[in-house]
């Protein structure tokens, strides 16, 4: 395996950018500084340690020091943008750092990332116009260009440590909702209120709220309703049961509530459905 080192390829020993296309081949390899690429174009098979992925355009990858690693199966239009780096280039207190995870612990980023690997995908578009401008600047070598790319590289970093953090948000919010679904389902025939919810799950009442018509566009009082009268068409098929008994099983301490929720959903009375299927 082929070890890139620094002097070789970084303009003033500390940052460099260069671009790789389909035609242009390289082996497995590692380098002695940081690379964020950003796939312009086309798809390619990144292999990385034991790891194969996938990339397409809009993807950015970010290969720490001495990870072996090599770009193959590129199409025939792929074409990739390499910011190349070291740690220093983004704080000089950080010359004996060797690890991307230490330089997002700098006070300039302040990120914690766990995963392995740093595969990220520019689905809103608003990291591409950070690498265009890098291109330009580092093509025009004005004055204050080095200090402006830096700032630049440090405005790519959070963006993408701010989209992890929104992806498992999301992951968590998922989760979350789905447990308060499930707990209302198996629990429907009780006083179930929001902040009882809030309380179990250790979210705000006002969280949990929002999380009904972002998942299922739909209110949580009406999904709610709609888990009781479905088991009230159940016992209604199914039992001998008085409407008032049928109300209270499913949850109403006021059968009054109960038929008008149930007409507006069903459309019949309770009790003229229960004559209709039986």
């Amino acid at each position: 395996m082929f070890v890139y080192d620094k002097k070789s390829f970084l303009k003033d020993e500390n940052f460099g950018l260069s671009f790789s296309e389909s035609e242009k081949k390289v082996g497995l390899h590692s380098h002695e500084f940081l690379e964020m690429s950003y796939i312009l174009s086309g798809s390619a098979t990144h292999i990385i340690g034991d790891k194969r992925q996938a990339l397409k355009r809009g993807n950015i990858i970010i290969v720490d020091y001495g990870t072996s690693h090599k770009v193959e199966e590129k199409s025939a239009d792929f074409t990739s943008v390499n910011v190349l780096f070291l740690p220093e280039f983004i704080d000089k207190n950080l010359f004996n750092c060797r690890s991307f995870k230490e330089v997002l612990k700098t006070s300039q980023i302040n990120f914690i990332y766990y995963d392995d690997y740093y595969l990220f995908s520019d689905d809103e578009g608003d990291i591409l116009p950070l690498f265009d401008s890098m291109i330009k600047e580092f093509s025009a070598q004005k004055n204050g260009s080095r200090e402006y790319i830096r700032c630049l590289v440090i405005m790519v970093i959070i963006k993408l440590m701010r989209k992890c953090e929104k992806a498992a948000e999301l992951r968590e919010t998922d989760k979350d909702f789905d447990q308060i679904t499930q707990y209302i389902k198996q629990h429907y025939s009780e006083e179930i209120t929001l902040a009882k919810l809030a309380k179990i799950f250790n979210r705000s009442a006002a969280s949990i709220h929002q999380l009904f018509p972002k998942n299922l566009n739909t209110k949580y009082a009406d999904f709610l309703a709609d888990i009781r009268v479905a088991a009230a068409c159940e016992m209604l098929k199914n039992s001998d049961k008085q409407i008032d008994e049928i109300a209270a099983a499913v949850g109403y301490k006021d059968a009054g509530s109960f038929r008008k929720i149930f007409k507006e959903r069903v459309g019949l009375t309770p009790k003229t459905y229960a004559k209709k299927i039986n």
